[in-house]
């Protein structure tokens, strides 16, 4: 029997599976071949958590810190390259230039760590069996890259005859092949999808045709790196009969974590691609670069996909869809047709421009987080950025978060070329009246990464791109390979009129949203600011988003005003509608709504902020916890 072995490495989450190598394992399963090898994932990152401890892990995985220095690459750097000099005085100076006892603690932990690589890799490949494997696959996106090659290198130590092979998206053309060209340990790369190409390959090595291995689409190797058969592999139907196996998951997350210190969080999908980007490529997405066409799974299939996942939902009773977008019809068909637990939570990307009906659907089939890629409370820049979507698109989907019971997952992002400072201006001016709305979870500075348009047509836009300089301090190579192994990429435009504008005001809005984000998770669920209609008697507006509550007497004409407002119109839109009220009259009334704050404007449109009652946070809420860990939490019982 071949025996293989996929690793899931550092720094994946600990709550989630590999969707990626949960499916490989389940192709091979299904394939003819699969009685004649036996596989197994070793989640190598459950093992680095403990080695490392918790916090720190937490810290390399999932933080916005990390996110931006490359640590979790850089982290294995010397145990992938050895023979270089070590930089980490100049890499802590360049990314952690504030050197308070926090930092002191934390490099020295992290150096510490870095000590012990080549002992504790010693130990992971005798616990995993990996000196006795005949293939081990090596699964690589984000910050997964040089730990594979520290791995790769100590597996060749141990195992000279073993067959190493990476995939995953950090393998994709041309990424992948400068892999196959640099990491002498890594024998074979897989670009783009595997489900067809990794079974066909593990075929012919089982047959001892090694030769067959260069003409599989996809397949990287250092004899057809310049020619390959295909820069990416076929593609498995989406709808394939494939069972999906997540126990061996959540048994190995119980034997590691005993105590509940992780929570699982199922992973699935629904869909590949986006047909939003097969209309208008978000400018900013580097997402399905080489697969953008929309393949979406039958809604009968996605059913049964729900049904099987609800099975496991005492042990994980939340659920994240990996789709970059919900498909259209699941609201109609899919969702109405669900018998969710009633502690599940499931997790989707949708459009902002979802209906009542719709998010209603979504709410009782237990989709109750969302990531509505609002991006931006702009429409100027949302324009920019080829969204589809207007302000007041993505301000009435957080007010109808709030009356059907969803909580949204949304950044304010900066620094689009072309934004200008005026943006940021009204963004000061717009908060403080969004304060009863959900809250982004950053304001962050766009990122121009490969495969996005900001990469693909940077002349386009002005840009002068080169990869993040963090790249320099990982990888010992030429300016041209780094630049074929990054993916994120910065403007070296300094000048630049935009980058001047987004530095300006990016620190101010990171203090508005902290104080956004302080005032909605509140510890007292009834503590959060509201806004809301009153008729006890008389019409009020209930308004609690300032330090003091106020409630402001309306009108029957405002009140009539505020309910038109339901949609952004203008005040020659309302006069259409209220034929019998002068136009002076409502223009008047729609000012007093203004400087009261109840109406947000963009332009000569208008759009109700107000809520029809009172309304108690979401059932579902994403929190942090006392470690800075983002975790997903049922506070149903709180309200």
């Amino acid at each position: 029997m071949l025996k293989i072995a996929l690793a899931n490495m550092p720094f994946a989450t600990l709550e989630s599976p590999s969707l990626g190598l949960t499916q490989i394992k389940a192709a091979l399963d299904v394939h003819p071949v699969g009685k004649d090898c036996v596989s197994e994932i070793h989640y190598l990152n459950q093992d680095f958590a403990h080695y490392m401890g918790m916090r720190l892990y937490q810290f390399m995985s999932k933080t916005g810190d990390a996110t931006h220095s490359g640590i979790g690459d850089w982290f294995f750097r010397q145990a992938a390259f050895p023979d270089e000099p070590d930089n980490a005085d100049i890499y802590f100076r360049r990314f952690f230039p504030v050197f308070n006892e926090e930092v002191k603690k934390v490099k020295a932990e992290i150096e510490e760590k870095r000590a012990g690589l080549d002992a504790y890799f010693d130990e992971l490949i005798t616990k995993h069996g990996f000196d006795k494997a005949d293939v081990i696959g090596l699964a690589s996106m984000f910050s997964q890259n040089v730990g594979c090659f520290a791995l790769a290198r100590k597996i060749r130590e141990r195992n000279p005859q073993a067959i190493i092979v990476m995939g995953g998206a950090n393998c994709e053309s041309p990424m992948g092949q400068e892999i196959i060209k640099q990491i002498r340990q890594v024998d074979y790369v897989f670009s783009g999808p595997a489900l067809k190409s990794f079974p066909a390959f593990i075929e012919a090595i089982n047959a001892g045709e090694r030769e067959r291995c260069e003409k599989i689409k996809g397949v990287f190797t250092r004899d057809n790196v310049t020619n390959p058969p295909s820069i990416i592999g076929d593609e498995m139907d989406i709808n394939a009969e494939m069972g999906i196996d997540f126990q061996p998951f959540l048994d190995s997350v119980k034997a590691n974590f005993p105590n509940n210190e992780v929570r699982p969080l199922l992973i699935f999908e629904t869909s590949r691609g986006c047909w939003w980007g097969e209309k208008a490529h978000c400018t900013f997405c580097g997402l399905n670069g080489l697969t953008m066409n929309f393949r979406a799974m039958r809604p009968e299939k996605a059913i049964d996909l729900f049904q099987s996942l609800f099975r496991h939902s005492a042990d994980a009773p939340h659920m994240m869809c990996t789709d970059n977008i919900m498909p259209t019809n699941y609201p109609t068909e899919v969702f109405p047709y669900l018998n969710p637990p009633a502690n599940a939570s499931i997790f989707y990307e949708v459009k902002a421009d979802l209906t009542p009906e719709e998010m209603q659907s979504l709410s009782k089939a237990r989709v109750k987080l969302v990531q509505p890629g609002i991006e931006a409370l702009s429409t100027s820049t949302l324009k920019l950025m080829k969204k589809g979507t207007s302000a007041f698109q993505n301000l009435a989907f957080l007010k109808n978060c709030l009356l059907y019971d969803l909580y949204p997952s949304w950044n304010l992002l900066v620094g689009f070329p072309g934004e200008d400072e005026e943006v940021y201006r009204k963004y000061t001016e717009d908060i403080p009246l969004l304060l009863h709305l959900p809250p982004a979870v950053t304001v962050g500075r766009v990122m121009f990464d490969r495969y996005s348009p900001y990469f693909n047509e940077a002349e386009k836009y002005g840009l002068h791109l080169q990869p993040s300089d963090y790249y320099t301090l990982i990888y010992p190579y030429s300016k041209e390979t780094v630049e074929n192994l990054a993916y994120h990429f910065v403007d070296a435009n300094s000048g630049a009129k935009y980058i001047h504008g987004m530095i300006k005001w990016i620190g101010k809005l990171r203090e508005m949203l902290a104080m956004w984000q302080s005032r909605w998770h509140t510890k007292d669920p009834y503590g959060q600011p509201q806004l809301y209609l009153q008729e006890n008697g008389h019409l009020t507006v209930f308004d609690s988003r300032g330090q003091e509550p106020v409630e402001h007497t309306i009108s029957a004409l405002s009140r009539q005003i505020l309910g038109a407002l339901d949609k952004p119109k203008r005040v020659s839109q309302l006069a259409k509608e209220m034929t019998d009220i002068p136009v002076s009259d409502l223009a008047g009334e729609v000012d007093l709504l203004k400087e009261k704050g109840l109406v947000f404007q963009e332009g000569d449109r208008y759009l109700s902020l107000v809520m029809p009652r009172r309304l108690a946070r979401s059932s579902v809420n994403i929190t942090v916890d006392d470690d800075d860990n983002t975790v997903i939490e049922d506070v149903s019982e709180k309200v």
